[in-house]
């Protein structure tokens, strides 16, 4: 698994796009991190498209992500995922197996990475609720854990942390 939704910028209206290649893009990432054009379409999505010139459609990928703030601790590439028609994914994701992610849906350089670890999402009505997802790589990275005790916190079916059974919120 990997992450997909944004190349980042997000947030913006007017048509952007990134060349992910060059000398400083190369530098020090894993060979398995792609890179190309993240491109912020007319109908505020973002879009990838690699090198090659591939579109990236229904899957995850580990892309260089050039809007990213480096210098602030964010990650110079990350998982995404894509959709059915390229657009990269924000917010919740369930994968074909079942599989739950979350996708930063906040505008901040990273929108669209996997996330991984402890996490507070906000819910509809802006309550948030603390979810832990899984931080090594052995194929189900950023998936959500469910019925789990991590660190010493319960994690219940619906991957929220409890206390005595009380869903922990702020």
């Amino acid at each position: 698994g990997g992450g997909s939704s944004s190349g980042g910028g997000g947030g913006s209206s007017s048509r952007r796009s990134s060349s992910s290649s060059g000398p400083s893009a190369s530098a020090s990432l894993p060979s398995y991190v792609v890179r190309g054009t993240w491109i912020f379409s007319q109908d505020g999505n973002w879009k990838f498209t690699d090198s090659n010139g591939t579109g990236y459609v229904n899957l995850w990928a580990a892309v260089y992500n050039p809007y990213a703030n480096t210098a602030a601790g964010q990650s110079a590439f990350d998982w995404f995922r894509f959709d059915g028609a390229g657009n990269m994914v924000a917010g919740w994701f369930q994968d074909s197996d079942g599989s739950r992610y979350y996708l930063n849906s906040a505008s901040d350089g990273t929108r669209g990475r996997m996330l991984t670890g402890w996490a507070w999402i906000a819910d509809e009505t802006g309550v948030q609720k603390c979810y832990y997802f899984n931080p090594v790589s052995d194929g189900y990275r950023g998936r959500m854990v469910t019925n789990a005790v991590i660190d010493g916190y319960t994690i219940n079916a619906n991957g929220e942390w409890t206390v005595d059974g009380v869903v922990q919120t702020r």
